[in-house]
Parts: structure tokens; sequence; C-alpha cells
């Protein structure tokens, strides 16, 4: 089942092998992206290609030295729509201690990350006002000095 307005759910738990492939996925995490079938799939099939090639350099790079690692990226889901996704990945090992690929947990940050905007957004417009405000203030300033001035030189 879908979050609310088809967006994501809270969670998505994909396991992948150490490139990336998607081996097993959650109910919620296929119906997100529209996957009746993810054993073939990767997860790169849900990014926009402007990311494709970060994301696999990462999961390379981590396959090298596996650790548990967080990050952000885009994604689009199965009604086209872009979201903001916060994966935790950690890795899997047998029992041998080799590492089989990767367990990652993402959240939908979507909104917060438009937060995060329109906080920006609105700091950049208070720091204008602020600047803006200064003038004026300087400016009344030198008015009140320059009056003063020629107030003390009339008398």
């Amino acid at each position: 089942m879908a979050g609310a307005g088809g967006r994501p759910p809270a969670r998505l738990i994909v396991n992948a092998d150490d490139y990336g492939h998607d081996r097993a996925a959650t109910d919620l995490t296929i119906e997100c992206f529209g996957r009746a079938e993810l054993s073939s799939a990767t997860a790169m099939v849900y990014m926009p290609d402007s990311e494709r090639a970060a994301v696999t350099a990462f999961y390379r790079a981590l396959a090298q030295q596996p650790r548990k690692m967080a990050y952000e990226h885009l994604v689009s889901v199965a009604s086209g729509e872009k979201r903001w996704i916060a994966w935790t990945d950690v890795p899997l090992w047998d029992a041998a201690g080799r590492l089989v690929g990767f367990q990652s947990v993402g959240r939908d940050i979507t909104q917060r990350r438009l937060d995060e905007e329109e906080i920006r957004d609105m700091n950049r417009r208070l720091e204008a006002r602020v600047l803006e405000r200064t003038a004026e203030l300087q400016q009344a300033v030198e008015s009140a000095e320059n009056a003063n001035r020629a107030k003390s030189e009339f008398l």
C-alpha cells in the first residue's frame, strides 16, 4: 500500500547485491515503484538519469569497503513523480564473513527537502529586506545628522 496521496510509504526496504541489483524488496517498495517483479531489475531504473552514474559508483566503492552508509537521492516512483529518498545501507554478510549484498532502508523525505528549500528562500528574502532596511536607516541617520549640523550652523 502506498503512502497518502500516492506518495511512497514511510519505509522502503530493498536487499541488493554488491552492485545495487535488487534481490528482494518489500511489497510496499514494489508497489511504490510500480514493479511486480524486481529479481532481474536494478535499483537504477528508479533513478533519474542524472543520478545513476553516481549511485553505481557509490555501490562499487561501498562494496570495496563495506560499512553502514546514509545518503539521499531522487527516485522516480510509479506515478512518474520525482521523490527524495533518504537511504541507509547496511552490508549483508554470509556465514563465512563474505559480503553478499546490502539491505537498504529508505524514507521519503521529499516534504522535508521542500520545507528546507522554502526556509532557504525565506532567509534570502529576509536578508534582502534587512539590507534594504539597513540602507534606509543609514540614509535616515545621515539626513538627521545633516539637519542637526544645519541647525547648529544656523544657531
